[in-house]
């Protein structure tokens, strides 16, 4: 053996077996930490000056008698900086297999380059124990003496099987892989890796989406921690709430809720800088306002509270909404004003009251009111520029079809509807509507072959549902990934025919869950940030059974013992053909950029 590999081995066994040090792990991480632009806006030693309350759940790593935690924290609360830097720790200080869980291979593999290996890198303490062997220091796996790290996608049930581990991290859980009929789910997977160890430690984040996903059901079950501050007014303690009397959270009496001048909505809506400059929060004892100004020493001498006095302590939970984030891009107007903007977006309030709020959505799954809410016109007015997309449902010996038109900004209304026999048919009605071959496309849920054939014969192209709520799409130039509601595929519709080569098509895959979502909510004129009309003589009866085909129900898996929101068919041989067209049409909208949708970030 050389004598420097001798060495280098001798040295890291010493440290493998010395005492954990007396300071905490808060100390240690701004000690031994430091931040690169990538982590931060603000690089350098890493520091929870800004972000105290961060403190308890890094000092959490340190004690034994915490098996599992949840953080149910909202955007930009430092919470996956906070669980990298408790990893750190645990590497050197407790060191133990440890494995970091994503809803997938890719996000992983980007996490582990562009944020997580360059804070080991930089943090001496570690790299000292880092495994002579360069092969041993890879993207998805890293050893150190004395443990290995791996991060896994959920998607992949034999990697989450076979790898004991003492500490494991679980992020963004509710985008985790459902089980099979041959695999557990996902989350059971991977905590089943850690039974082998006397006191593992199981940390679990992600923001909530609905009230019966993994991570809200963790955090009730939990001891439900929330973080306390004194008002500035009248010292008494208060919870920040956007409004306490609709928060999914369990009502505590000391709710501040956030106000703004309602003098800011004109007739042509809400003057927004105006909105940022008068939102404060109001505190529920002394009525006093509360500025963003005053939420850095807030904070300060904030502090947790368990909330559920009935939890086994040994499952700590925590919740914290973004408006506790120090950064100015939370500050309470931009909040504000966050929230009015939602409520004019396609996804309306869903991504924010997730997101922002930390809350599962509870509004969007309550009953409807009783009438129509579609906006019906009585005729079509001359428009200057007008997209028409016509979109169609292969059945068995038959399609339904529309037409819909789009103007720029996502305005539409339906020119025309019905029912043909074949693609010959639906080519003529394409010519007669003027409807661009490049917007037209027929569903190959259906005879896929053939629907791929004829796609290429016309020039159209092909679409699909998907029951996968959204992609993930990877920008490149900007590093930057985020999840959209459809994705396309090129291919060949001719391969293995002898006309193999000679045309390629398009396939539009859209989300079946988030653009049945969207098309309900633009359905009710009262709340609808676009116009979407309906011609009066083509709102028949027949129509509107077609699009009132289907509704959202709570479903169980009887396989996975979950309650999932879906929508379902209101009976077997319910018509809904002309539903999907509509749905197909939006998600051809928003694919060539008529109609806008938020990125996910």
């Amino acid at each position: 053996m050389h004598e420097e590999v001798k060495e280098a081995l001798l040295n890291g066994v010493a440290k493998l077996f010395r005492r954990p040090p007396k300071t905490s792990v808060t100390e240690w991480c701004e000690a031994n930490l430091q931040l690169g632009t990538i982590q931060t806006d603000t690089p350098g030693q890493y520091s929870t000056r800004l972000t105290p309350y961060v403190r308890d759940v890094l000092e959490d790593f340190k004690n034994p008698s915490i098996e599992s935690e949840t953080l149910c924290f909202g955007a930009q609360t430092a919470k996956t900086m906070t669980m990298m830097a408790g990893l750190a720790w645990s590497l050197v200080n407790k060191p133990q297999p440890a494995m970091w869980v994503m809803p997938n291979k890719d996000l992983a593999g980007s996490f582990s380059e562009t944020r997580l290996q360059p804070l080991f890198m930089d943090c001496e303490p570690l790299m000292e124990l880092k495994h002579h062997d360069r092969h041993k220091w890879k993207r998805m796996s890293m050893e150190f003496i004395g443990s290995v790290f791996a991060l896994i996608g959920s998607n992949s049930p034999a990697n989450l099987a076979s790898r004991p581990v003492g500490i494991l991290i679980m992020d963004e859980t509710d985008k985790f892989a459902e089980s099979s009929d041959k695999e557990a789910n996902a989350l059971e997977l991977a905590e089943m890796r850690t039974k082998t160890f006397s006191s593992p430690k199981i940390l679990k984040t992600s923001t909530p989406s609905t009230p019966e996903g993994a991570i809200w059901r963790n955090f009730l079950e939990g001891t439900m921690h929330r973080y306390f501050l004194p008002c500035p007014e009248c010292d008494g303690e208060i919870v920040l709430s956007l409004n306490p009397s609709k928060s999914a959270m369990p009502k505590l009496g000391c709710e501040a809720a956030l106000k703004w001048d309602q003098k800011a909505r004109g007739p042509n809506g809400w003057d927004y800088d105006k909105v940022e400059k008068s939102a404060h929060y109001e505190c529920p004892h002394c009525k006093g306002k509360i500025w963003d100004r005053s939420k850095t020493k807030m904070l300060r001498n904030g502090v947790w509270r368990q909330t559920n006095p009935y939890a086994d302590p040994r499952q700590v939970s925590r919740h914290l909404p973004s408006s506790y984030a120090p950064w100015r891009k939370s500050s309470w107007g931009r909040l504000a004003v966050e929230f009015l903007k939602s409520m004019e977006s396609l996804e309306g309030l869903k991504g924010f009251i997730n997101g922002t709020l930390a809350e599962p959505d509870m509004a969007q799954f309550e009953g409807g009111d009783n009438g129509r809410k579609e906006a019906v016109i009585t005729e079509l007015t001359p428009l200057v520029k007008t997209y028409r997309i016509l979109t169609a449902d292969k059945q068995i010996d038959h399609l339904w079809w529309i037409v819909r038109e789009f103007i720029p900004g996502g305005h539409s209304r339906l020119v025309a509807w019905g029912k043909c026999d074949t693609e010959d048919d639906l080519e003529t009605i394409r010519a007669e509507h003027q409807v661009n071959p490049d917007l037209t496309c027929v569903d190959s849920g259906y005879e896929a072959t053939t629907v791929y054939q004829e796609c290429a014969r016309f020039g159209w192209f092909a679409i699909r549902g998907d029951d996968a709520e959204s992609w993930v799409t990877h920008d490149k130039e900007n590093k930057k990934s985020f999840e959209l509601p459809y994705r396309v595929r090129i291919f060949d519709p001719y391969i293995g025919t002898k006309n193999q080569g000679k045309k390629k098509i398009a396939e539009l895959r859209w989300s079946n869950p988030s653009i049945k979502d969207i098309l309900h909510r633009l359905r009710n004129s009262d709340t609808s940030p676009v116009r979407w009309e309906i011609l009066e003589n083509l709102a028949t009866d027949e129509y509107w059974r077609h699009l009132d085909g289907e509704f959202k129900d709570k479903v169980f898996n009887p396989r996975t013992g979950k309650i999932k929101h879906m929508w379902v068919k209101r009976s077997r041989h319910w018509p809904n053909h002309l539903l999907d067209c509509e749905c197909m049409a939006l998600a051809v909208a928003m694919k060539v950029g008529i109609l806008k949708t938020k990125e996910i970030k």
